[in-house]
């Protein structure tokens, strides 16, 4: 009996009869642990003369559990959620596997299925906090319904469908917000420089975020298409973008940015790499645990022929470049497809699966080791799965294993993509990360972007002297301040003098350097001015371009942009970094 349990465990989701077995194999188990504890816990003590087997261990697991949950729901002395105790129980036993196993509960599967598809039934927009505990619309997206209903970035929200939520928080106002495709709604807002509420009546619908963040033409003749996401349809998404750049525009080379994607579905990532490689190449091949049971091992071939096999390539990537992003920085590297530029990514080589549960929960398992082409893993990070204080190993910041491409360059299992040539990232100035996160800021740009009388032309674009000493006196006349976090290590510092008994000694130092690092606001906007105006410009071409016109304003300033079309303007170098 204890085999077949087992069995029916490991593919629980292909079976209703194997989980009604499994309930009612448990409910036997914890009636007779009920009746028979005293018994069991002297029968445990007795020294095994045998090595347990993994069925055991699996029985034993069961009926010790099912034994705590009894006595909780019998004797705990207040009276408990016993769903919601199981659900962060299996988590907090997850959390000690890897970061990515997780167990989901029927709610939480919806947002998981929204997260992998990008659908959702809403308003199409992006909330945000405020400190006195208001929430805003932060961006409106475009041709969505709030956008078209007239709703604007800034907007406070005061009540949706006649319920108040003039002080609420994110995750309620966000499921307030949600709903049906089709279904009524009413939100009332209040907008600065307006004196009373607005009121919009609209439809929700199926709210459908695009992977293809940005696709167009940047220099001559060299197309550019920026993937944010591998979620269900990228594959798709992308060929339909790729497909009509190609027909219209007829470009002679291509730039696939895949910085900041965080990756998604696999089967994706195949879809990609296929439009670009002969039909029948290996793209990743994919191991689970060896003489288990399982459900992931395979390899993934593309099965369509490339529609552009002889474009000349760059892929941009960075360490956020994750999971299936690094399936096809890798898969491209592998077989000298493509030119990876950049940094180093971000080391994930692990493979979740789903598995259905009881009660429309949902099991997401890390189950496999995936493979690039030349049989690299690029997994950073070994995982103790016992827990222990020290569970997470990271592999040293070296080379790692050398493998071989197709034309036989050497590659590394480092713990990520190596590109081929590295660049440093544009990188955001301390002061203008302040900037960003102050409400003042938001507001001023927001306003700024309102009231404009003259064209906001992404990429072309630019405050005027008089308009950004405008903004630096609002943010003075405002008492605009900061503490930035070489303050609070100098607050450690007088901490740990103090507590040593040598702060007298230092007090007069630690003074005048305390003095000499507190920032002056109109220094400070004097000091970063060239990047204060490229943020402020950048966020008011968002506000009246949305993000498409965000990301064209941004291009020109890329200077890992500008590497890459600089590279594919020079074939002959092209030619010898993909050559063994």
């Amino acid at each position: 009996m204890e085999k077949e349990t087992l069995f029916i465990v490991t593919f629980v989701h292909r079976s209703k009869e194997a989980i009604m077995w499994i309930k009612k194999t448990l409910w036997i188990m914890l009636s007779v642990t009920c009746l028979c504890g005293t018994l069991q816990a002297q029968t445990d003590t007795v020294e095994q003369k045998s090595p347990i087997t993994p069925e055991e261990q699996f029985v034993r697991a069961i009926r010790t559990t099912g034994a705590v949950y009894s006595n909780l729901q019998r004797y705990f002395v207040d009276t408990i959620d016993l769903e919601k105790i199981n659900a962060i129980a299996l988590n907090k036993m997850l959390e000690l596997l890897d970061p990515y196993t997780q167990y989901m509960t029927k709610s939480e599967v919806q947002s998981f299925s929204e997260s992998t598809t990008g659908n959702y039934g809403g308003v199409g927009a992006i909330i945000s906090q405020r400190p006195d505990t208001t929430v805003i619309f932060n961006e409106p997206f475009e041709g969505q319904p709030a956008a078209l209903a007239g709703i604007k970035a800034g907007d406070r929200i005061l009540s949706i469908d006649n319920k108040n939520f003039t002080h609420a928080f994110t995750p309620e106002v966000s499921k307030a917000l949600r709903g049906p495709e089709g279904s009524m709604i009413h939100v009332e807002v209040m907008r600065k420089g307006v004196k009373e509420p607005l009121s919009f009546n609209f439809k929700r619908k199926e709210v459908y975020i695009s992977p293809v963040a940005y696709a167009g033409m940047i220099d001559d003749g060299i197309a550019l298409i920026r993937l944010s996401s591998f979620m269900q349809d990228a594959g798709t998404e992308f060929r339909k973008t790729f497909t009509d750049l190609l027909n219209k525009e007829h470009p002679k080379a291509f730039i696939l940015d895949l910085r900041g994607n965080g990756g998604g579905v696999l089967q994706s990532s195949v879809e990609l790499v296929s439009m670009f490689v002969p039909r029948g190449t290996a793209v990743v091949s994919v191991k689970g645990r060896k003489g288990a049971e399982n459900i992931s091992d395979a390899v993934y071939k593309t099965t369509s022929n490339p529609v552009a096999p002889d474009i000349p390539m760059v892929v941009l990537i960075d360490e956020e470049t994750a999971s299936s992003s690094e399936i096809v920085a890798g898969a491209f590297q592998d077989l000298d497809r493509a030119v990876i530029m950049g940094t180093r990514s971000y080391g994930k080589g692990l493979v979740q699966s789903t598995i259905r549960m009881p009660d429309d929960a949902m099991l997401k398992l890390t189950t496999a080791h995936y493979y690039t082409p030349s049989g690299r893993s690029i997994q950073k990070v070994q995982y103790d799965h016992l827990g222990k204080s020290d569970s997470i190993l990271t592999q040293a910041d070296s080379l790692g294993a050398p493998y071989l491409t197709l034309a036989g360059r050497k590659v590394y299992s480092s713990g990520g993509i190596t590109p081929d040539i590295s660049l440093v990232a544009d990188s955001l100035k301390a002061f203008v990360g302040y900037l960003a996160a102050d409400t003042l800021v938001f507001d001023w740009i927001v306003q700024y972007e309102k009231e404009a009388t003259r064209p906001i032309v992404p990429g072309s674009f630019s405050l005027t002297e008089d308009e950004y000493n405008s903004f630096g006196k609002m943010l003075i006349e405002r008492a605009y301040n900061y503490k930035p976090y070489s303050m609070y290590v100098l607050d450690m510092l007088e901490k740990v003098l103090t507590s040593e008994g040598s702060i007298e000694y230092n007090k007069e130092a630690l003074s005048a350097f305390r003095k000499r690092i507190t920032p002056d606001i109109k220094t400070e906007l004097e000091r970063n001015k060239k990047d204060v105006k490229e943020y402020i410009e950048a966020q008011i071409v968002l506000r009246r371009a949305y993000r498409k016109g965000f990301y064209a304003h941004m291009l020109p300033q890329d200077t890992q942009i500008k590497a890459a079309v600089a590279l594919l303007n020079n074939p002959n170098k092209m030619s010898a970094i993909l050559s063994k």
